[in-house]
């Protein structure tokens, strides 16, 4: 079997292939991938990914929960893996699965500490991580929307609550995510200003201008300015960092947050994909005084939770629902052949440009 795979000594991609047909376990089935795309968590998420493989997880059997523990040795070194968001076919079926059988279209997310490359001919995935895929849903569109997609759901139905009418100010607007989270949020009814840092970031929002209220682009224009303009000095009540981030040193970390809390209303909601944001007395101060809230999304917590395969399983059927009436279209910038995986996550690094997908025969 061939796979892409991160080379533990250089981590440069690479393809291996004399890997072994993978068995699935109890409540597991086996993919025939079709289309794996890229996420955050390929280009950007090595730290957060080796965390993850300290813990062990426990497969939940069907209708149950994982149980998730921490251990002295991972049960799998997960930085050898490439690629999360899998479409494909059900190959064959492991003990305890009930909903799906051979020959169906699915699509899903593995969790980060999973054995196997999704970049792969075939991949082992838990029961509770997949969805049926709509039929009229290509399977290399469903790969791309589902990272995306998930974060927006999180962003702004649990996490900011967004209800219609609200301001929502979109920051890293034209990544994957930041379109997603552009397009569900109009779908809600919210007023939307996207925020980019540079002119070309602003041309990859041509396609969906017509949702949107305003553009910033930072390199030129003030944020907390635009955000008090337009919406008559009263302020935004939900900002989202979509990922990938940009690494920011400490004194343009402490001047873009300042920005960013500035533009809050009363009652506001700034949820980040930053793992690093850290709140200085002072501006605990101003949060405090707007009664205002600082929340980080990560939208694998659903998976490394020991009780939310329920809801997780929820937004991935509304996600696809929503991809087949064309409320969600993911921006794939280009779909590469198994062996040019290594290009792939090359080209995933930017932050802009839509989706990069890769095509499995």
């Amino acid at each position: 079997m061939k796979a892409a795979v991160l080379d533990a000594e250089t981590s440069a991609v690479r393809i291996a292939s004399d890997l072994p047909k993978p068995n699935p376990r109890d409540n597991e089935i086996l993919l025939r991938v079709k289309a794996c795309g890229l996420s955050h968590f390929d280009t950007h998420g090595q730290r957060i990914r080796k965390e993850v493989a300290g813990l062990s997880f426990e497969p939940a059997k069907q209708g149950q929960a994982a149980v998730t523990s921490e251990v002295s040795a991972p049960r799998v070194s997960s930085i050898s893996t490439v690629g999360f968001d899998v479409a494909g076919v059900v190959e064959a079926i492991g003990s305890g699965v009930k909903g799906f059988q051979v020959g169906d279209d699915v699509c899903g997310i593995l969790p980060l500490d999973s054995i196997g490359s999704g970049c792969a001919e075939l991949c082992c995935v838990p029961c509770t991580h997949i969805v049926a895929k709509p039929g009229s849903v290509p399977f290399v569109e469903a790969a791309a929307a589902l990272s995306p997609g998930v974060f927006a759901f999180t962003a702004l139905l649990y996490q900011c609550r967004i209800v219609a009418g609200e301001w929502l100010c979109v920051l890293n607007a034209a990544s994957p995510s930041g379109i997603a989270l552009v397009q569900l949020g109009k779908h809600l009814g919210a007023r939307i200003m996207a925020v980019v840092s540079s002119s070309d970031e602003a041309a990859q929002l041509n396609e969906v201008q017509a949702l949107l209220a305003r553009v910033v682009d930072t390199s030129t224009d003030s944020l907390s300015a635009a955000a008090l303009e337009e919406s008559g000095g009263v302020g935004i009540d939900c900002i989202v960092e979509a990922p990938p981030c940009s690494t920011l040193d400490e004194e343009s970390a402490t001047r873009w947050r300042r920005e960013i809390f500035r533009c809050l209303a009363a009652a506001g909601r700034y949820a980040t994909a930053r793992s690093d944001v850290q709140v200085e007395p002072p501006e605990a101060e101003l949060l405090y005084l707007k009664s205002a809230q600082v929340s980080f999304v990560n939208e694998q917590w659903w998976l490394l939770s020991c009780s939310q395969q329920g809801r997780f399983l929820h937004i991935l059927e509304e996600l696809m629902t929503q991809v087949q009436k064309g409320v969600i279209k993911p921006r794939v910038q280009k779909a590469f052949a198994l062996d040019n995986a290594h290009e792939a996550v090359d080209i995933a690094k930017s932050s802009a440009g839509g989706s990069v997908v890769v095509k499995i025969a």
